[in-house]
Formats: C-alpha cells, sequence, structure tokens
C-alpha cells in the first residue's frame, strides 16, 4: 500500500510539473524524473508544426539535435545518464518561437531551472518596403542588413524596448539577395531579402 501511496504521489507530482510547464507553452513540456537522469518532451496534441529539438552544454557545444515532424509521436525521453554534472540547455524553434529550458545535472539527479522564450520577428516584404515587428520584451536588440557580400549596410541597436516596428524603403537597393540579422538577446533571426 505504501508504494502504490508513493507511486501516486509521483504521478500526480509529474503531471502537476507538465500541467504547469503546458501552461506557459501549449506546445510541448518538459519534465524530468528524479532520480532516473531521464528528460521527457511532452508535445501537443495539436503538433501540427516542426519543432527542433538541441541540447548544448554551457559552451555551445551541441551534444544532441533533433527535428521532430508534424503530427509525429507526443513524447521523446532522452536519457541523460552519461552527461557529467553541470548546467545544460534545450533549445525548442518552431516557426513562432524559441524556448531555452536550463537544466542543471547533479549526480543521478536532473533538475529544471528556468525557462526563456524568444518570439520570432517577423520581416514583411511588400514591394520596395520591408517592415519589421519584433517583440525582444525589453531585450537588447540589434537589426542589421547585409549584402550579398557581408557589407553591413543598416545597422541599429535598441534597448529595453517592448516591441518594436520599422519600415525600410529598399527602393534604392541594387538588385540581389540581401540578409536580414535581427539579434535579440543571445538568440539570432536570418532572413533573407530578395530585391529584383
Amino acid at each position: 500500500m505504501k508504494i502504490f501511496t508513493q507511486t501516486s504521489l509521483l504521478i500526480l507530482l509529474l503531471i502537476g510539473i507538465s500541467i504547469s510547464l503546458f501552461g506557459s507553452n501549449p506546445k510541448y513540456s518538459l519534465s524530468s524524473l528524479a532520480q532516473d537522469k531521464k528528460v521527457t518532451i511532452f508535445l501537443a496534441e495539436e503538433n501540427n508544426e516542426e519543432i527542433s529539438v538541441t541540447l548544448s552544454d554551457y559552451e555551445g557545444q551541441v551534444l544532441l539535435s533533433e527535428k521532430i515532424k508534424a503530427g509525429e509521436t507526443k513524447q521523446r525521453i532522452y536519457n541523460l545518464k552519461n552527461l557529467p554534472n553541470g548546467e545544460y540547455f534545450f533549445e525548442f524553434k518552431d516557426e513562432l518561437e524559441i524556448t531555452t529550458e536550463t537544466i542543471y545535472v547533479e549526480g543521478s539527479e536532473i533538475r529544471i531551472l528556468s525557462t526563456e522564450k524568444t518570439i520570432a520577428p517577423k520581416v514583411y516584404h511588400m514591394d520596395d518596403k520591408l517592415t519589421l515587428s519584433i517583440l525582444p520584451f525589453g531585450q537588447k536588440t540589434s537589426i542589421t542588413l547585409m549584402s550579398e557580400i557581408g557589407e553591413e549596410l543598416y545597422v541599429e541597436t535598441i534597448k529595453e524596448q517592448a516591441s518594436i516596428s520599422k519600415r525600410f524603403d529598399i527602393s534604392k537597393l541594387e538588385y540581389g539577395i540581401y540578409t536580414m540579422k535581427i539579434l535579440i538577446g543571445k538568440k539570432a533571426f536570418y532572413e533573407k531579402v530578395y530585391v529584383n
């Protein structure tokens, strides 16, 4: 009876953690089982877009990289038993946002320390106008427009703004493929701009 009660409490705890994480991100959640060194990713039922999953260490070295296709299995389990103690980062990326879950491995346990979300900027190109919509939520943001050879044609750094909206007249640019680089905090986004 005691084992049944402990197991029931553990299951309720895991459900509670998953519900709280789903509340903050309805697309997926991350949970770890104490004393097991396994991390489980639960995908939402309506998973209709590809999700890129990356695990990296504190130095930025990618240890695991996987793409979960739309409609694929609703759960992934990663066994992290061979990881040494330390801080690691699970990054989930889809078309709309990047979510970084910071985890800490210590002995046979894994703790989820924090969650950080970055909304992907939107770049709209219509006629000779380029419009940017960015939601950095106060994070330092830099916008750079580069030519095909990497020459920086426009650079701007913006600090402490919740939202940024920019419009550019690109009618004077020569024909070619340009790159718009948007750096929000430490997350970089790249968008191709075709001028013809």
